[in-house]
């Protein structure tokens, strides 16, 4: 999730849908990191979930890791790196049907009606109880899209482009 500094970006990001979700599963706890404390306590949120203000990406992994679902409830959303690098550490993803998050998951993964937090409480119960190979699909899916050669290879000529 991108940093959210603000109410409005808040609601882009779909934190209100996700907040939603969560009073309807108190038994499973929710973390949501980039988020100003300040504004997700704002949207009274319940007591299962924590938010983390924005951290260098090496300090998000362990969280990547620990994870069996990740959840990108945004509204509007470009190509989402979190979501791709969630994916990548084999998390099972859940984001909003919308055109970036569609591009990124492909078949792997559950997608939701953006905004509708009942469909997306029923997806992700759906998701913690699925079969952990889904995560493993997600992985080979982001590793097959963006593999390292690739990345280098593009590198190399945007600076040749640039620095001719």
């Amino acid at each position: 999730m991108a940093v959210v500094r603000d109410r409005r970006t808040a609601l882009r990001k779909g934190l209100d849908t996700l907040i939603e979700a969560a009073w309807k599963m108190p038994t499973v706890n929710f973390t949501v990191i980039g988020v100003d404390p300040r504004v997700g306590l704002s949207l009274r949120p319940p007591m299962n979930m924590k938010f983390y203000a924005p951290m260098p990406r090496e300090e998000i992994l362990p969280f990547y890791q620990a994870a069996k679902v990740y959840c990108h409830p945004a509204r509007r959303e470009g190509l989402p790196n979190a979501l791709c690098e969630a994916m990548l550490c084999g998390c099972i993803p859940v984001a909003a049907d919308v055109s970036g998050n569609v591009a990124a998951m492909g078949t792997t993964g559950f997608l939701v009606p953006p905004g509708d937090a009942e469909a997306l409480m029923m997806t992700l119960h759906q998701a913690l109880t699925t079969e952990e190979q889904i995560g493993d699909e997600a992985r080979a899916r982001i590793v097959s899209l963006f593999p390292r050669e690739k990345r280098e290879h593009a590198l190399i000529h945007l600076l040749e482009t640039a620095f001719p």
